[in-house]
């Protein structure tokens, strides 16, 4: 039972960091206004992307949005 319970919990940590990877990836790409933008955010690896913090990815939008 304990061997469950762990397991359970480790795929409900995992499910967690996934949603708020795609978060990130979500707010970068709905709030970029403009085709030119998207080409320029599209110029970053995913792995950069899904290392911002919440206040990296605020600045993003707001330099990619300049």
């Amino acid at each position: 039972m304990n061997q469950i319970s762990v397991q359970d919990k480790l795929t409900e940590t995992n499910l967690q960091k996934r949603k708020e990877r795609g978060k990130k990836v979500f707010r970068l790409f709905s709030n970029v206004g403009g085709i030119e933008a998207i080409e320029r955010l599209k110029s970053f690896n995913a792995t950069t992307i899904l290392n911002l913090s919440p206040d990296d990815v605020d600045f993003l939008i707001a330099r990619l949005n300049e």
